[in-house]
């Protein structure tokens, strides 16, 4: 397996320096993923500096950051993956050698499994809002987002609110889907008949379809959503509107 350096993920010094702690994270963990698949490394911190790296990636055959070793830039990039160790090691991808001095680092078992995408799918995990989405949402999207397929994700919650939608305004046998599905619903059985504000009633139906006809296959509509935030975001909104069907279901009947 080739290695992949953090040269390699990051060419320019300079973009390593604009990442989050997060990031930076990220693309050292994918470096020291790979090393470890050949032999279980230990990692020494007190030694976690420029030349350190240097003869970490010499083991695949590759530099680092050649030019820095003289640089000034080069306090500047020791310090962001120093602070990048530092949140590997608070979240638990990294751990001390059993047995070894306190600066000996190892990488556990648990992170080892998941592999080089082990910190983007913390990241994602964070950011997935559990507390807004609920159930089924949840049981339903969580592990697909969490694999990063955040098209995927967004899909399979579309998917079960148009199976709700459906079922709570007992349009089985409409061959509506979608959009126009929506539409149909919300004219009809989920409208509030006795509502004084009719162009709220109306409202309903346009924000129901207008989402399905922006996120409701994606790759079909052109519409592509590659981050976690974004995904997140959505599937919450989606979630949001799962709940104004599920009270409108009063008015069925």
């Amino acid at each position: 397996m080739a290695l992949i350096s953090i040269e390699s993920q990051v060419s320019d010094p300079h973009d390593l320096l604009k990442l989050t702690t997060e990031e930076v994270a990220d693309v050292l963990f994918t470096f020291l993923v790979h090393l470890d698949h050949h032999e279980h490394y230990i990692y020494q911190l007190g030694n976690f500096n420029r030349s350190y790296l240097t003869s970490l990636a010499s083991i695949g055959g590759r530099s680092f950051y050649p030019a820095l070793l003289r640089s000034p830039l080069g306090s500047q990039v020791d310090e962001v993956l120093e602070g990048a160790w530092s949140w590997l090691e608070f979240q638990g991808f990294l751990v001390r050698q059993p047995g070894a001095p306190a600066n000996f680092y190892v990488i556990p078992q648990s992170k080892r499994a998941l592999g080089a995408k082990a910190v983007k799918s913390y990241n994602a995990g964070a950011v997935f809002p559990r507390a807004l989405v609920g159930e089924p949402l949840t049981s339903i999207t969580y592990s697909t987002f969490m694999r990063g397929q955040f098209d995927d994700a967004v899909a399979l919650a579309f998917k079960e609110l148009e199976i709700f939608v459906r079922k709570t305004a007992k349009l089985d046998q409409s061959r509506n889907v979608g959009a126009s599905l929506m539409r149909e619903a919300f004219a009809g059985p989920l409208r509030d008949t006795a509502a004084t504000f009719v162009d709220g009633e109306e409202g309903y139906g346009h924000v129901f379809a207008g989402m399905f006809m922006m996120f409701r296959n994606p790759n079909t509509h052109h519409r592509t959503i590659d981050n976690a935030a974004d995904a997140a975001a959505v599937i919450a909104f989606v979630a949001h509107l799962h709940r104004i069907v599920a009270a409108r279901k009063r008015f069925v009947t």
